[in-house]
């Protein structure tokens, strides 16, 4: 027999129930994806792997010198945290795509410099040149790379994302005007969202009938991206950038083969050879040896497609974040680093690249 009480309590749950499977459901459906989260979490850890190099060097060239008086010392760990607060503070404030690239901007240097005083916080004497916490922040980095690399696989958006974010890009129109490109998108966008829906046909309309307004009205965000844009397509349609592109991928994985060579021979002729050892080097001539090939890969694809060869040689310089570079440090901690650095600016490049190739017309790929 079923008491009063727990009858309530039954008849509370069934209706509680209901109630919370909505509200999870209501979340879910206001997580509304950004088609351009990919370039702004880049530019994030871009920065934030160069202040942490910067600092670095800074620190070293100096002395490691205090800033502060009568016994105070401020860390930098403090700026770091105010440029983040601002970041956040920019990226609340304001709508559209340049206030997003500047909270990235500001967030990724203030995060450097707030991860590069993690020696402190995890050493009892607070020792800033702890060993081990270059290697930590290494880790940090990489795991943030594979994330943002998950973010920016593939994944076609719903029509509620598709709209919304076309609704973003024509609020930017409104703003500051556009340019082929971003009309381009906002099409793209409409025409995976719910073309039954009036506000969808709504605004097709709007973008097929609107203008490219004169650069002198647009914002700066716009006019510099539309310069860079232009100069992409006559440097990339010189006859020099295909052979200077190989050769500077060439050169890098000469380098690369140069600098693993020399980490396997110190790694190998050292006073004894422990199995890690061996591992290491082995580790760092299949990695270096897998690198060139897709670089080989990328140029034989030179001729027939720019879009096929960019993303090969972005699978390489995968291989030299993920593996390589994982394994040079064993041996020099900020050279590690320092390679990270340059393979994520060599990708961000690349990734602009892919994206422009991607625009241009199929007679061109």
């Amino acid at each position: 027999m079923v008491r009063p009480a727990q009858q309530r309590l039954s008849v509370g749950a069934g209706r509680a129930l209901p109630s919370q499977i909505a509200m999870i459901s209501r979340f879910r459906h206001s997580l509304i994806r950004n088609s351009e989260a990919g370039e702004d979490l880049e530019l994030f850890l871009v920065t934030a792997v160069a202040s942490v190099l910067a600092i670095r060097a800074y620190l070293t060239l100096t002395g490691y010198p205090q800033v502060g008086v009568s016994g105070l010392h401020i860390a930098h760990l403090v700026w770091g945290g105010l440029l983040m607060m601002a970041a956040l503070m920019v990226g609340f404030s304001f709508l559209g795509s340049f206030p997003q690239r500047l909270s990235a901007l500001m967030g990724g240097v203030g995060f450097g410099t707030f991860v590069d005083e993690l020696g402190k916080y995890i050493t009892t004497d607070n020792n800033y040149l702890y060993r081990p916490a270059i290697a930590l922040i290494y880790i940090l980095f990489v795991l943030l790379f594979l994330l943002i690399h998950y973010i920016r696989m593939p994944r076609p958006l719903g029509h509620r994302e598709s709209l919304v974010n076309a609704l973003s890009l024509v609020g930017e129109t409104v703003a500051g005007g556009f340019d082929p490109e971003m009309k381009q998108r906002t099409l793209t966008l409409l025409e995976q969202a719910d073309a039954s829906s009036p506000l969808v046909q709504h605004l097709r309309r709007y973008m097929e009938q609107a203008k490219q307004q004169e650069d002198i009205s647009r914002g700066i965000y716009f006019r510099t991206k539309g310069w860079l844009f232009q100069r992409y397509r006559l440097v990339v349609l010189h006859p020099w950038f295909g052979g200077g592109l190989i050769t500077w991928f060439a050169l890098q994985g000469i380098a690369q083969t140069f600098t693993v060579g020399e980490l396997q021979f110190d790694i190998l002729n050292a006073g004894y050879r422990s199995s890690e050892q061996t591992v290491v080097a082995a580790a760092l001539a299949g990695s270096s040896f897998l690198h060139g090939v897709l670089v080989v890969v990328g140029i034989l694809h030179w001729r027939a497609s720019h879009l096929q060869a960019y993303r090969w040689f972005e699978r390489a310089m995968l291989v030299s974040i993920l593996v390589t570079q994982v394994f040079i440090f064993y041996d020099s901690e900020l050279a590690a680093l320092t390679g990270l650095a340059i393979n994520l600016l060599v990708i961000a490049a690349l990734r602009f690249m892919i994206h422009r190739e991607e625009a241009l017309p199929v007679a061109h790929k």
